[in-house]
């Protein structure tokens, strides 16, 4: 959703006003004050999970990537003084200082069972669309975002906003079935569930869920009063907060940007925060001694919509999305804009686009140059200009993208990008080739831009440009194949062919695990090329080819799901709504995380190793436990009972520490344990593990068995035989089977990936533990612990959380 103008919001920002140590937001219609004692590094999701106890908003990923902590969000429009924008956000991103003077709405605030529900969990709930409950608040609130635009709700928006929200139960299907049914555009059958289902909430009080309490009659005209207070975000000044060693600025202009930059000490490190989006592409950058949030400096906002078209340098993706389409539509020459915006549209997902920086992706390209920006590609190929920022001097350079990243930018900083009009018979065409539609990386994107001469058999008229991203950091220009097609005509076969060889001469991707193998990648840049050109042709090519042309649109999804019935039998067997669907939406439903905190309750933190198959040489956890906060670190020598997870399932051990070698990257090798959740992971990140004998990872079945795994293969895990599992006569159905075929079959692995968090609390009581835990597995988990601490397994009173998906 794009983020909209709305109300005038009257507390005008104030520059000269001093320097705050605090900052203040708006939750659910409550204010909270955030100071000094809170770290610069918290994010939004542990402020409204932990401090203001509202855990419908859930924490996963924490990378922006699946859409459990998304909030809606109304913050002062820095392009419009005076206005404000609402839209969703993800809220593991958003730092909570970088919050300042916003308005947080969460499911809570959204309805529950006391106030009622709002209209879109009602669907939700009617269409059967929550299985688990965890990703339904995420979902719930991303739709509501959508609402707060000022263009209608249409069944494609509605596909088209969930980029960013991940469902591993239900299969999509209710869930967009719900919210499509909200749409102008809706399925007349959809439109009459939706009816239906608004139907069976009549007659219940929206103030308790109740069917009333008769309070209410002859007041307000007969309605329950609801108490909503309509606050405005705060609009705050400048903002200078120490936390440690630890800062955190906001300047309200950019010479006070310049002033803190300039006071920046050589051998800190710094970050500048827009959307902070950025943490989860590349989430071990850090740690920061200063945090610089550019919020508050309205003339990186600016717009100037015209010729040529400026941006600054805070400006969302979604809002230069929105200025682009504007600009192909009223300027014929940025007509080109249309494909950089359905480009961008592919780009993350809606929340991240709602507040990630065009910059803030320049900046992640420069810092980690083979990074596959999307936003680098696209704006090279357009052409584009930056201007760049000194704090030493306050000087203005302006520079291509190119440029930019071989320019040292330590204490520099975007101010704005310029994007010229096109010539006349520019055709410009990108890719985004991914594992899937949106919110992944590439395994190749590619821009071509080529001026052409139509009636001359499409002549390149101009020094084309082919520009390939996902190849190796320092590919980004097939400067060969531009030099070749140059003053030669697309329309020739043999041009087009050669163009391909050449292409795939120069184009040397590297080899990490990954990333598709090169041989596909380069022979996925060829096929682009050939793409684009059949593409720029259109009917000049054989009917017979001109399908390889344009891209392959996916139309509206659809599905129906019937509930059969024996009618002789009512009502047994009748469908019913699940009961527990009005507590999944709207963030009620209690996951093992969401239970509050025990006094004194301590939070552990595994190490992990960086190295598969090496020895462990030595393990210094002594900086570590200097860290204010941090009570211990235990490995394996700290276990007082076998150093295994597997008790019944298997015949050979599992470590829960590593003893001598390690067996893969990220394998545990102790527990930090701290007071609190953020001391433990961060001092769990300065245990220092050195590895001696370090030897190439074993990655597949076959290298395992070359290295003499044989032993180590357990078939049927339940009872840790070897022996297989045999049901039914299977040699004696391959003799008689009239075909047989022979070969081999290899099928890759794949990540369970559930979305509720694998966690466990342990409680000490009288006799022994109560341990919580997010299992499948009740038995083989009370088995576990009891070996593992080597007391009776009756001393460990197993309390499953059933809501694992």
């Amino acid at each position: 959703m794009a983020p909209q103008q709305g109300k005038a919001n009257k507390a005008s920002s104030d520059i000269s006003s001093p320097v705050q140590d605090s900052i203040s937001l708006i939750i659910n219609n409550e204010t909270y004050t955030v100071g000094p004692d809170v770290p610069p590094w918290t994010r939004l999701v542990d402020f409204i999970r932990y401090v203001v106890q509202a855990p419908g908003t859930k924490a996963l990923c924490r990378e922006g990537g699946c859409g459990v902590c998304t909030v809606v969000a109304t913050v002062p429009d820095r392009e419009s003084p005076g206005y404000n924008k609402t839209f969703s956000v993800q809220a593991c991103q958003a730092m909570l200082y970088a919050c300042a003077g916003w308005k947080i709405e969460t499911i809570e605030g959204l309805g529950n069972r006391y106030t009622g529900y709002h209209p879109i969990q009602k669907a939700l709930h009617g269409f059967y669309g929550t299985q688990c409950g965890f990703c339904s608040p995420g979902m719930i609130m991303t739709m509501y975002g959508q609402t707060k635009g000022s263009e209608p709700l249409t069944s494609a928006k509605v596909e088209a906003s969930l980029d960013g929200n991940i469902c591993r139960c239900t299969g999509y299907r209710p869930i967009l079935d719900a919210f499509k049914s909200m749409t102008v555009d809706a399925d007349p059958t959809l439109k009459e569930r939706l009816v239906d289902i608004e139907e069976a909430y009549n007659g219940v009080c929206e103030k308790n869920g109740t069917n009333g309490c008769g309070a209410c009659k002859g007041k307000e005209g007969g309605r329950c009063k609801k108490s909503v207070t309509d606050l405005l975000p705060l609009n705050p000044g400048k903002v200078q907060i120490s936390f440690g060693s630890v800062r955190w600025f906001r300047p309200t202009n950019i010479d006070g940007m310049y002033s803190i930059l300039r006071n920046i000490g050589t051998e800190e490190k710094y970050r500048i925060v827009v959307g902070n989006t950025g943490q989860g592409v590349f989430k071990n950058d850090g740690p920061y001694s200063a945090y610089i949030s550019t919020d508050g400096i309205e003339e990186l906002y600016i717009t100037s919509v015209g010729v040529p078209l400026q941006l600054g340098a805070n400006v969302s993706l979604t809002r230069a999305m929105e200025l682009f389409h504007h600009m192909a539509e009223t300027q014929p020459r940025y007509s080109y804009l249309e494909v950089l915006a359905n480009h961008w549209q592919v780009v993350a997902n809606v929340a991240v686009r709602n507040t990630g920086s065009w910059a803030g992706n320049l900046m992640l390209k420069h810092a980690h140059q083979g990074f596959q920006s999307d936003i680098f590609l696209t704006l090279l190929a357009a052409k584009a200009e930056l201007t760049i920022g000194s704090a030493e001097d306050a000087s203005t350079t302006y520079m291509s993208l190119e440029q930019f990243l071989r320019t040292d930018m330590f204490k520099k900083v975007i101010l704005s990008v310029t994007l010229p009009p096109a010539l006349h018979n520019t055709k410009l065409r990108t890719f985004k080739i991914t594992p899937r539609a949106v919110n992944a990386h590439a395994y190749v994107n590619a821009c071509f831009r080529m001026e052409v001469d139509p009636i001359d058999n499409f002549k390149v008229t101009h020094k084309p440009s082919i520009l390939l991203g996902g190849i190796n950091p320092n590919f980004i220009h097939a400067t060969e194949t531009e030099n070749f097609l140059m003053g030669r005509r697309l329309t020739d076969q043999a041009t087009v062919v050669e163009a391909a060889e050449i292409l795939g001469r120069e184009v040397q991707p590297d080899n990490h695990p990954q990333d598709a193998s090169p041989a596909y990648r380069r022979s996925l840049s060829q096929a682009l090329l050939y793409k684009t050109i059949v593409g720029f042709l259109a009917n000049k090519v054989n009917p017979k080819l001109a399908s390889a042309g344009p891209n392959i649109e996916r139309p509206l999804s659809s599905g129906r799901q019937e509930f059969d019935m024996d009618r002789e039998a009512w009502p047994v067997g009748e469908p019913l709504p699940k009961l527990e669907s009005a507590t999944q939406i709207s963030g009620e439903a209690t996951y093992l995380d969401d239970v509050p905190y025990l006094p004194n309750e301590l939070h552990g933190a595994l190490v992990q190793t960086t190295h598969a198959n090496a020895k462990i040489s030595h393990v210094d956890a002594s900086e570590a436990l200097r860290l204010k906060g941090v009570v211990t670190f235990v490995n394996a020598a700290d276990i007082p009972g076998k150093n295994s997870f597997i008790a019944t399932a298997g015949a050979y051990p599992d470590p829960v520490f590593v003893e001598e070698r390690s067996k893969y990257a990220g394998q545990p090798v102790g527990l930090i344990v701290a007071r609190d959740r953020d001391t433990a992971v961060r001092a769990a990140q300065m245990v220092v593990v050195s590895y001696e004998d370090v030897k190439k990872p074993v990655l597949t079945i076959e290298q395992a068995l070359s290295e003499g795994g044989q032993d180590e293969i357990v078939t049927f895990a339940f009872n840790g035989t070897v022996e297989p599992a045999v049901l039914g006569d299977p040699e004696g159905q391959l003799e008689v089977a009239p075909h047989r075929l022979k070969g081999n079959l290899i099928q890759g692995s794949q990540y369970h990936l559930n979305m509720e968090p694998l966690a466990a609390r342990v409680v000490p009581i009288e006799d022994g533990y109560d341990v919580y835990c997010t299992t499948q597995w009740p038995t083989e988990t009370q088995a576990t612990v009891a070996q593992v601490l080597g007391i009776t397994a009756n001393s460990s009173h197993q309390a499953t959380a059933d809501k694992v998906c």
